[in-house]
């Protein structure tokens, strides 16, 4: 509601000045700093130093809205010092009207205990964030159906049940396909070696989403105030053959397929983990991948009144 009033004040500024000022379609930066001082939206947003926190900053930054990051290692004035680890002293949500959480610590062999502690601080910010009367938006997971078996997608779900008990909104996106993140990384590696393992020929369903597109729909979500759950990621579920074969595409390369048994790869996989060797997946991203679903989408695009592009269109293929 807070963004409706802001484009229309908005609208209204420019119109005025688009009649007197010899069709130059431009505000008043004064009448611009006023309207962005009454109207504007105070939003937080935790890990904002990410891929998905940094991006969604910067296109509310962009809307005329007040960003607060709440990040590990604060710089300057709109920062707030922000430990997964520590849900004793989480910053104050006075004066906002919205929380994006973002932040998210993977398992690893140095915190074995990621799945609790991302766990407990969804509770706390959600429980926070309901008693004071914030919005609060929880960054969830297409792994994080009633089928998963990935600790990834096991521990999403559990934090989205502490987060829908106050009251909180949910946002499932589709792989996010950008500039970071695990599309980068599959990407990279495909750039480096065409060959791609696939099991049970690639017919596992892939469901994606620009990082422009999610910004969007989180942005309407706090302008909606909306709860609950939405997913957002194009309607179309992509076999993972055609999504290598489109992603390779726009890269120039030709993916060579290599089928090989699940059990195969998984070994492989934990093999690499247990000696630290990079590699553009892990064995829980595989067992989230084994065991992935379609999702439905249209009831939560047409709830923010939106659209998302298709991977064609994405990459530009």
């Amino acid at each position: 509601m807070v963004g409706f009033f802001t484009e229309y004040i908005y609208a209204y500024i420019n119109q005025f000045y688009y009649c007197h000022q010899n069709g130059q379609f431009y505000a008043d930066r004064k009448l611009q700093k006023l309207c962005n001082y009454i109207c504007c939206v105070r939003v937080a947003i935790t890990g904002a130093n990410g891929f998905i926190g940094s991006q969604l900053a910067a296109y509310l930054e962009a809307r005329g809205d007040t960003v607060q990051r709440w990040v590990r290692k604060p710089r300057g004035e709109n920062t707030r010092k922000f430990e997964l680890k520590d849900t004793h002293n989480i910053p104050s949500v006075a004066g906002l009207d919205a929380l994006v959480h973002t932040a998210y610590m993977p398992y690893s062999p140095r915190n074995k205990n990621a799945y609790e502690i991302n766990v407990k601080m969804a509770g706390a910010l959600a429980a926070s964030c309901g008693a004071a009367g914030v919005h609060f938006v929880f960054l969830s997971s297409l792994s994080a159906h009633e089928g998963a078996t990935s600790v990834y997608g096991l521990q999403k779900r559990a934090c989205e049940r502490s987060v829908l008990t106050h009251g909180g909104l949910v946002i499932r996106p589709g792989l996010v396909i950008g500039s970071a993140g695990l599309y980068k990384r599959i990407s990279d590696a495909l750039k480096r070696s065409r060959i791609v393992p696939i099991i049970d020929g690639g017919r596992q369903p892939v469901q994606v989403v620009a990082i422009e597109d999610l910004v969007k729909a989180i942005a309407k979500s706090i302008d909606q105030r909306a709860t609950g759950i939405l997913t957002i990621a194009t309607e179309r579920a992509y076999t993972m053959r055609e999504f290598y074969q489109l992603v390779g595409r726009s890269l120039g390369v030709t993916p060579l397929f290599l089928p090989v048994p699940y059990s195969l790869i998984y070994g492989a996989l934990w093999l690499l983990e247990k000696t630290g060797i990079p590699s553009a997946a892990g064995t829980d991203n595989l067992k989230g991948l084994k065991n992935s679903v379609v999702h439905r989408v249209r009831d939560s695009l047409e709830q923010l009144q939106i659209e998302v592009k298709g991977l064609e269109e994405i990459l530009c293929v």
